[in-house]
């Protein structure tokens, strides 16, 4: 289907398609050039340049583009955005995910804004909004009202989260948070409740914490039970 080619209300199957398919359609072919809009069920290789898909059900390797609307998407790497409300699981996301949607995958550089339900191994950017997140690292932000649960955290979190975690490091830092995990390596700032074994840094304002050994500052009006400090 070349050039122009424009498909509506078809069952559609072929090898390469340059053009648009919209309605409700049934769509199996290779690579697409272009964009499919409406309810759709679409399996395909690639979605190249700007691919977009719109109300589909997508399963494939790659997508180069755009997924907006009320979409089940399912391939490996993700080159683009995920907006509206959907369901994604792919390895690798090089892009944003905005809107409601329920993401897994193992790897994310960009940002997740939104009410969304994220479970991956690597985020690279900036969790905003009121979302749930699972991973084992975070390079970035965490802003709003999100539950995150992870292993190592390299940045910050800031406003009313809920935070476990077992390594936040060097230039970590907790604002308004309720923190569990065992070594933090950074600040924590806010009224939060934090239980860990070893604190390398500063604790301010009215925070209640456990906690073994600090090595640093408690300042404000604090609860404190630990068994060393230096």
């Amino acid at each position: 289907l070349t050039a122009s080619g424009t498909v509506k209300g078809s069952v559609v199957t072929g090898t390469t398609l340059y053009g648009k398919i919209e309605g409700s359609n049934t769509a199996s072919f290779s690579t697409l050039y272009g964009i499919i809009e409406g309810s759709n069920i679409a399996s395909v290789s690639d979605l190249t340049a700007s691919g977009t898909v719109k109300g589909a059900t997508l399963t494939g390797t790659k997508l180069y583009g755009t997924i907006e609307g009320s979409n089940t998407a399912s391939f490996s790497t993700l080159y683009g955005t995920i907006e509206g409300a959907n369901t994604a699981s792919f390895s690798t996301l090089y892009g944003t995910i905005e809107g409601s949607n329920t993401a897994s995958f193992s790897t994310l550089y960009g940002a997740i804004e939104g009410s969304n339900t994220a479970s991956f191994s690597t985020l690279y950017g900036t969790i905003e909004g009121a979302n749930t997140a699972s991973f084992s690292t975070l390079y970035g932000t965490i802003e709003g009202a999100n539950t995150a649960s992870f292993s190592t955290l390299y940045g910050i979190i800031e406003g009313s989260n809920i935070a476990s975690v077992s390594d936040l490091t060097a230039s970590g830092t907790v604002k308004g948070a309720s923190l569990t995990g065992s070594n933090l390596y950074g600040t924590i700032e806010g009224s939060n409740t934090a239980s860990f074994s070893t604190l390398y840094g500063i604790i301010q304002a009215s925070n209640t914490a456990s906690f073994s050994t600090l090595y640093g500052t408690i300042e404000g009006s604090n609860t404190a039970s630990f068994s060393t400090l230096y």
